[in-house]
């Protein structure tokens, strides 16, 4: 997907009928965006694990949290990709560059997952209220907590704060989210 692509697919994210379904009326169509929105998000985040693991770029125990991190973000994809199949068709992955990031080391490439982690765990809790379909919202909700913590595994290796917004956590926009992610998108 270009870079073009992906960010109209951040601003279709933005909408959507935020009453919850019923049985009468089933899911908004809104929920195809939004889980391709996620969808969008979890293809960028397993692509700079996978990369991050066949660059060699951590190592000891860092590359075992890395691994596990890349195994969770693969079966994110995969789950993901059935939702998005089964509303309609589901988004493609993005083109990415990491190479400016890996360049700087294994410090400069954990801290950058840590924003990666914790910009995905904003972006789900940004479209939750959108969310109009009740099982959609309960896997974005579960994603949401497993990338919550692998925020937080990933604040304990880097020595940055579990809590960067304090008690309550900011959700993010899909603009927000697109311009966080689009400097690694070719």
């Amino acid at each position: 997907m270009a870079a073009s692509g992906v960010a109209a697919l951040a601003l279709a994210a933005c909408g959507g009928d935020t009453d919850r379904e019923t049985p009468e009326r089933g899911p908004a169509s809104g929920d195809l965006d939004i889980v391709n929105f996620a969808l969008v998000l979890e293809y960028f985040e397993e692509d700079f694990y996978r990369q991050v693991l066949e660059n060699d770029i951590v190592s000891g125990a860092n590359r075992r949290l890395i691994r596990q991190i890349h195994r969770h973000e693969r079966e994110h994809v995969a789950a993901l990709e059935v939702a998005a199949d089964k509303l309609g068709n589901a988004a493609a992955p993005p083109q990415t560059s990491f190479e400016e990031v890996f360049g700087a080391g294994e410090g400069r490439t954990l801290r950058v997952a840590l924003d990666f982690e914790n910009t995905g765990a904003a972006a789900y809790l940004g479209q939750a209220n959108k969310v109009r379909s009740n099982a959609i919202l309960a896997d974005a909700l579960s994603i949401h907590s497993v990338e919550a913590r692998h925020a937080a595994a990933l604040a304990d290796v880097t020595g940055a704060t579990y809590l960067p917004d304090g008690s309550f956590a900011t959700p993010l926009e899909p603009p927000q989210v697109m311009a966080r992610i689009r400097p690694y998108i070719v």
